[in-house]
């Protein structure tokens, strides 16, 4: 399998049956209605999904070599960015949550917490999130991410 399959694949794991994954990431978020009020339901559900892309590029770096992390890294950048009209800044948002998210690491922080923080930020909501807000935004992240060590279990991955 080529890179641009499995980049093609984890997108595609992501938005299947994204509706159903989106009730249930409402219900895991308490107060969403409150907290999330001010958002268009569709842009809330395309930041999850550059969330969780950007946060699973760190699964990447772990999963394979780090040649073969920097070309997967490069191609999901670069089918994010020929995304019709939103592209380049997508590519740019999936970029920085990725580099959120390895800034967690680096000071030994949780890479989740801090991409839904940012995730917050992007979306402009009330800096007053509390805890379990946030404790289920960051479930909803992950509902839509994990699987790149699938994948590594079951395909040959090269260029």
């Amino acid at each position: 399998m080529n890179y641009l399959m499995v980049v093609g694949f984890v997108f595609k794991a992501a938005m299947d049956d994204l509706s159903l994954k989106w009730e249930n990431i409402k219900s895991e978020i308490i107060g969403y209605d409150v907290i999330f009020k001010d958002v268009p339901e569709e842009w809330a559900q395309f930041e999850f999904i550059l969330a969780s892309i950007g946060l699973d590029l760190l699964a990447v770096y772990n999963l394979y070599s780090k040649e073969q992390a920097i070309e997967i890294h490069e191609q999901v950048l670069t089918l994010v960015g020929q995304m019709d009209e939103i592209g380049e800044n997508s590519s740019t948002a999936v970029h920085d949550y990725y580099l959120v998210a390895s800034d967690a690491v680096s000071n030994a922080e949780s890479p989740l917490e801090y991409v839904a923080s940012f995730l917050c930020h992007r979306l402009d909501l009330a800096e007053d999130i509390g805890p379990i807000a946030l404790t289920g935004i960051m479930a909803g992240i992950t509902q839509l991410a994990g699987k790149w060590r699938w994948i590594v279990q079951n395909f040959t991955v090269s260029a």
